[in-house]
């Protein structure tokens, strides 16, 4: 049996899933392998892990039967990936022994590449086909954009996994995520996002509100994934074990947390005491060039310090190191950026962690910001001064007593 694809299109099928493939798995060795299912309709690649795996599907030129095989990654990904485009032949065969193999073949020559049993493969079903799963219908392009503002602010390990990614909150009206790492919270809202029966029907709006969070390893996937299908429909199905996310011709199955995530809504104000409207991007680049130093002293970024001062119409950023309270002498950076604020503002002093506040400002892909402040010891918030049509973005993060 034997089927025929295009080599580009079957090369970016196995870079996407690919993300998802462990290099090794010693308790379940067939997980390092791509699933091949093909019929003469569809080519289907799977690849993942025991918490999570993506799934996507290509139309062959030809096939003339169902196969279904296990075949590692490598060599085969880069012997695909160093081919001009053209059509690529994949022919099952028996080796006398019995040993199966595909026989790949192109337009200069052939590569033979041994193939394990599909069964080995551990099967997973969809959230979908279990009961009382909730579906939410958005637009991937909105999808994207939320994961990306939150997922910096996301706790970096493991040891809460509550806090360990993107957390989803699915109401009748709209979607939100957020993310903290208990020194920065951003949340994002979608107000086009819609809970709907599997029909495609809107639900009632007595459905209960799902929520679980999602972990920094798919959210990352689909980030990278998800810009190659703009403005296209997303769903979203969970059951209370797992989550599905669909979008375009691809499929993400994961694992989720559902242990409680703080009240983030009950941390995020409305308004502050004083508001200053500045570049968003020449604030970006100037925290960027006050976190030079510490590659220049070769101090650990942890130690580095950015103390923000309002004074003489101008947004005063100084960096350096600090212990015990003391700036270390000899290393310090500044830059200034023009700026209005309100009088009662004039002398005020804000200190951050830098590598924290840049992480923050991730979320903020403006050309505009608005800075909330009330004072120098309570935390501040970022709103962009414009937001794209029924979405809603805000952050805060807390500074540092020296």
């Amino acid at each position: 049996m034997k089927f025929t694809v295009n080599s580009n299109e079957l090369s970016t099928l196995l870079q996407n899933v690919g993300r998802l493939v462990p290099a090794s798995n010693v308790s379940m060795p067939a997980l390092a392998n791509y699933l091949f299912e093909v019929t003469p309709e569809r080519i289907s690649v799977t690849g993942g892990d025991t918490m999570m795996r993506s799934t996507g599907v290509i139309a062959p030129l030809e096939c003339d039967g169902d196969m279904h095989f296990l075949i590692a990654p490598t060599p085969l990904l880069d012997y695909i990936k160093s081919l001009p485009v053209q059509p690529l032949t994949l022919e099952m065969q028996t080796t006398e022994e019995g040993a199966r193999f595909i026989h790949l073949i192109h337009s200069t020559g052939y590569l033979d590449i041994p193939i394990g049993d599909a069964e080995l493969y551990v099967s997973r079903e969809s959230p979908e086909d279990s009961e009382g799963a909730a579906m939410m219908s958005m637009n991937s392009s909105s999808l994207l954009s939320g994961i990306s503002a939150v997922l910096p602010a996301a706790y970096p390990d493991t040891s809460r996994e509550q806090l360990h990614g993107v957390h989803f909150v699915m109401l009748s009206d709209r979607l939100e995520l957020c993310a903290t790492d208990n020194v920065q919270l951003v949340r994002y809202i979608d107000y086009d996002a819609r809970i709907v029966e599997k029909e495609g029907e809107v639900a009632q709006a007595s459905l209960r509100d799902p929520s679980f969070t999602l972990p920094i390893k798919v959210s990352s996937f689909l980030q990278s994934i998800l810009p190659n299908f703009a403005n296209e429909e997303a769903l979203v199905i969970f059951n209370n074990k797992q989550v599905e996310v669909r979008f375009g011709t691809y499929n993400v199955v994961s694992q989720v947390s559902v242990l409680d995530f703080p009240n983030y809504n009950g941390l995020l104000p409305d308004a502050m005491t004083y508001m200053i409207e500045i570049d968003g991007q020449v604030l970006q680049r100037a925290t960027t060039r006050v976190n030079y130093l510490s590659n220049i002293v070769g101090l650990g970024a942890d130690s580095s310090l950015l103390c923000i001062t309002f004074e003489e119409h101008a947004m005063v950023m100084k960096g350096g190191f600090y212990a015990q309270g003391a700036n270390t002498p000899g290393v310090d950076v500044e830059e200034r950026i023009p700026v209005d604020y309100p009088e009662q503002m004039e002398g005020m002093q804000i200190t951050f962690k830098t590598n924290t506040f840049i992480k923050f400002l991730k979320a903020f892909n403006a050309e505009s910001l608005q800075l909330h402040i009330t004072n120098a010891t309570q935390p501040i918030m970022i709103t962009p001064t414009k937001v794209a049509d029924q979405t809603d973005l805000r952050g805060i993060t807390a500074p540092v007593r020296i």
